[in-house]
Protein backbone atom coordinates (compact mmCIF):
# COMPACT_ATOMS: atom_id res chain seq x y z
CA UNK A 1 0.00 0.00 0.00
CA UNK A 2 1.55 3.22 -1.15
CA UNK A 3 0.70 6.29 -0.31
CA UNK A 4 -0.53 9.24 -2.30
CA UNK A 5 0.62 12.52 -2.11
CA UNK A 6 -2.28 15.48 -2.65
CA UNK A 7 -1.53 18.73 -4.18
CA UNK A 8 -0.94 20.52 -0.57
CA UNK A 9 1.80 17.82 0.51
CA UNK A 10 -0.39 16.00 2.60
CA UNK A 11 0.40 11.72 1.94
CA UNK A 12 -3.27 9.74 1.88
CA UNK A 13 -2.85 6.09 2.72
CA UNK A 14 -5.44 3.40 1.89
CA UNK A 15 -6.79 0.93 5.12
CA UNK A 16 -8.62 -1.62 5.21
CA UNK A 17 -11.51 -1.23 4.89
CA UNK A 18 -11.92 1.31 2.05
CA UNK A 19 -11.20 4.52 3.92
CA UNK A 20 -8.26 6.78 3.83
CA UNK A 21 -5.45 7.60 6.64
CA UNK A 22 -3.98 11.68 5.79
CA UNK A 23 -1.13 12.50 7.51
CA UNK A 24 -1.90 16.39 8.61
CA UNK A 25 1.81 16.97 9.77
CA UNK A 26 2.04 16.49 13.47
CA UNK A 27 -1.39 13.67 13.83
CA UNK A 28 -2.43 11.03 11.64
CA UNK A 29 -6.24 11.02 11.19
CA UNK A 30 -8.49 8.28 9.60
CA UNK A 31 -11.34 9.11 7.40
CA UNK A 32 -14.23 6.68 7.10
CA UNK A 33 -14.80 5.58 3.83
CA UNK A 34 -18.35 6.07 3.81
CA UNK A 35 -19.72 9.38 4.90
CA UNK A 36 -21.51 9.12 8.34
CA UNK A 37 -20.53 5.50 8.85
CA UNK A 38 -20.91 4.82 12.89
CA UNK A 39 -18.96 1.97 13.05
CA UNK A 40 -15.87 0.83 11.32
CA UNK A 41 -15.88 -2.56 8.97
CA UNK A 42 -15.64 -5.87 11.08
CA UNK A 43 -11.77 -6.01 9.45
CA UNK A 44 -10.95 -2.48 9.32
CA UNK A 45 -9.33 -0.51 12.37
CA UNK A 46 -11.24 1.18 15.07
CA UNK A 47 -11.73 4.70 14.07
CA UNK A 48 -11.99 8.12 16.31
CA UNK A 49 -15.55 8.46 15.12
CA UNK A 50 -16.39 5.09 16.11
CA UNK A 51 -15.10 5.72 19.83
CA UNK A 52 -16.79 9.51 19.92
CA UNK A 53 -20.20 8.08 18.92
CA UNK A 54 -20.35 5.20 20.74
CA UNK A 55 -22.44 5.57 24.48
CA UNK A 56 -19.86 5.15 26.84
CA UNK A 57 -17.79 8.01 24.92
CA UNK A 58 -20.83 10.47 25.24
CA UNK A 59 -21.27 9.34 28.71
CA UNK A 60 -17.75 10.07 29.83
CA UNK A 61 -18.11 13.44 27.87
CA UNK A 62 -20.90 14.56 29.92
CA UNK A 63 -19.51 13.70 33.12
CA UNK A 64 -15.89 15.66 32.44
CA UNK A 65 -18.10 18.45 31.47
CA UNK A 66 -20.59 18.16 34.50
CA UNK A 67 -17.76 18.46 36.70
CA UNK A 68 -15.01 21.29 34.45
CA UNK A 69 -18.04 23.57 33.29
CA UNK A 70 -19.38 24.41 37.45
CA UNK A 71 -15.93 24.39 38.24
CA UNK A 72 -14.81 26.81 35.71
CA UNK A 73 -17.34 29.03 35.85
CA UNK A 74 -16.99 29.40 39.76
CA UNK A 75 -13.49 30.15 39.54
CA UNK A 76 -13.79 33.12 36.40
CA UNK A 77 -17.12 34.34 39.12
CA UNK A 78 -13.90 34.15 42.27
CA UNK A 79 -11.74 35.55 39.64
CA UNK A 80 -13.83 38.60 38.47
CA UNK A 81 -14.93 39.62 42.15
CA UNK A 82 -11.45 39.95 42.52
CA UNK A 83 -10.95 41.78 39.87
CA UNK A 84 -13.77 44.11 40.09
CA UNK A 85 -12.97 44.55 43.54
CA UNK A 86 -9.26 46.05 43.15
CA UNK A 87 -10.72 48.28 40.92
CA UNK A 88 -13.97 50.00 41.75
CA UNK A 89 -13.61 49.33 45.91
CA UNK A 90 -9.75 50.25 46.75
CA UNK A 91 -11.01 51.23 50.03
CA UNK A 92 -12.43 48.18 50.99
CA UNK A 93 -9.54 46.19 49.61
CA UNK A 94 -7.01 48.08 51.58
CA UNK A 95 -8.67 47.86 54.74
CA UNK A 96 -5.38 46.42 56.80
CA UNK A 97 -6.23 42.91 58.82
CA UNK A 98 -3.27 42.17 60.46
CA UNK A 99 0.40 44.33 60.17
CA UNK A 100 0.82 44.79 56.38
CA UNK A 101 -1.85 42.26 55.15
CA UNK A 102 -4.21 43.64 53.62
CA UNK A 103 -7.72 42.47 52.37
CA UNK A 104 -6.94 42.67 48.63
CA UNK A 105 -3.49 40.49 50.03
CA UNK A 106 -5.78 37.81 50.79
CA UNK A 107 -7.81 37.78 47.80
CA UNK A 108 -5.06 37.45 45.76
CA UNK A 109 -3.28 34.60 48.32
CA UNK A 110 -7.07 33.36 47.70
CA UNK A 111 -6.56 33.18 44.01
CA UNK A 112 -3.58 31.04 44.50
CA UNK A 113 -5.19 28.74 47.19
CA UNK A 114 -8.26 28.05 44.94
CA UNK A 115 -6.27 27.75 41.96
CA UNK A 116 -4.31 24.21 44.23
CA UNK A 117 -7.86 23.25 45.53
CA UNK A 118 -9.54 23.14 41.70
CA UNK A 119 -6.37 20.85 40.59
CA UNK A 120 -6.46 18.73 43.73
CA UNK A 121 -10.42 18.14 43.67
CA UNK A 122 -9.88 17.71 39.96
CA UNK A 123 -7.47 15.12 40.15
CA UNK A 124 -9.29 13.26 42.66
CA UNK A 125 -12.23 13.58 40.98
CA UNK A 126 -10.87 12.25 37.66
CA UNK A 127 -9.03 9.35 39.61
CA UNK A 128 -12.22 8.26 41.00
CA UNK A 129 -14.58 8.71 38.63
CA UNK A 130 -13.35 9.74 34.84
CA UNK A 131 -9.99 7.39 34.63
CA UNK A 132 -11.50 4.57 35.51
CA UNK A 133 -14.33 4.74 32.59
CA UNK A 134 -11.72 5.80 30.31
CA UNK A 135 -9.32 3.18 30.66
CA UNK A 136 -12.40 0.38 30.09
CA UNK A 137 -13.13 2.80 26.98
CA UNK A 138 -9.59 2.63 25.69
CA UNK A 139 -9.40 -1.25 26.42
CA UNK A 140 -12.88 -2.25 25.09
CA UNK A 141 -12.26 -0.34 21.67
CA UNK A 142 -8.26 -1.77 21.97
CA UNK A 143 -9.26 -4.82 22.76
CA UNK A 144 -11.14 -4.57 18.97
CA UNK A 145 -8.15 -3.41 16.88
CA UNK A 146 -5.67 -6.29 18.02
CA UNK A 147 -2.68 -3.70 18.56
CA UNK A 148 -1.81 -0.42 20.02
CA UNK A 149 -1.02 2.58 18.69
CA UNK A 150 0.39 5.21 20.48
CA UNK A 151 1.92 8.35 19.37
CA UNK A 152 3.91 10.38 22.19
CA UNK A 153 6.82 11.60 19.86
CA UNK A 154 7.80 11.40 16.65
CA UNK A 155 8.32 8.55 13.71
CA UNK A 156 9.65 9.49 10.55
CA UNK A 157 9.11 6.90 8.45
CA UNK A 158 11.41 7.46 4.86
CA UNK A 159 10.98 3.84 4.07
CA UNK A 160 8.59 1.07 4.90
CA UNK A 161 6.88 0.56 8.30
CA UNK A 162 5.14 -2.92 9.08
CA UNK A 163 3.23 -2.23 12.68
CA UNK A 164 1.69 -5.84 13.27
CA UNK A 165 1.82 -4.99 16.19
CA UNK A 166 2.04 -2.75 19.23
CA UNK A 167 3.93 0.61 18.58
CA UNK A 168 5.18 3.01 20.50
CA UNK A 169 5.96 6.49 18.40
CA UNK A 170 5.79 9.29 20.84
CA UNK A 171 4.26 11.87 18.53
CA UNK A 172 3.89 12.28 15.45
CA UNK A 173 3.96 9.46 12.79
CA UNK A 174 5.37 10.85 9.56
CA UNK A 175 5.38 9.06 6.24
CA UNK A 176 6.76 10.93 3.26
CA UNK A 177 5.16 10.67 -1.00
CA UNK A 178 7.73 7.87 -1.33
CA UNK A 179 7.40 5.45 1.93
CA UNK A 180 5.05 2.52 2.82
CA UNK A 181 3.01 2.67 5.44
CA UNK A 182 1.64 -1.36 6.29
Amino acid sequence: MAGRQSANGRVSVPRAGGGRQRNRGSRVSTIPSVSGAASAPASGPVTYVDIQQSQEFKDLRRSFRRFVFPMTGLFLAWYFLYVLLAAFAPGFMSNKVGGNINVGLLFGFGQFLSTFLITWVYVRWAGRRLDPAAAALRARFEGDTGGTVDTGGTVDTGGTVNAGGAVNAGGAVDAPAGGEVR
